[in-house]
């Protein structure tokens, strides 16, 4: 992840989601929260701004989140709610 571009990696894989950002001011970051999802491992990164963007703006706690692969859009969508639907462009590697 390119600390100058304000990255975030996002990681699916059974049962959760990793996020991973690196930042030279910082250091580095990871978290991992349980999600409901069973799939092959994907991942892709975002700019952290949009993706925060969403997160701030979403009136639900759940969400899907669509993701065909790591160069394609990304979907986020409530579940619930005030119906939000978000699509975020990933950042090249």
């Amino acid at each position: 992840v390119d600390p100058t571009r304000k990255a975030v990696e996002l990681v699916f894989s059974k049962g959760a989601l990793t996020t991973a950002a690196k930042s030279v001011e910082v250091g580095d970051s990871s978290d991992e929260v349980p999600v409901n999802y069973t799939g092959a491992v994907k991942n892709t990164t975002l700019n952290v701004k949009y993706a925060i963007d969403f997160l701030e703006t979403a009136t639900t706690d759940t969400m899907t989140v669509k993701l065909v692969d790591p160069n394609r859009q990304v979907q986020f969508e409530t579940v619930g709610g005030h119906r939000l639907r978000y699509v975020v462009m990933p950042l090249r590697s």
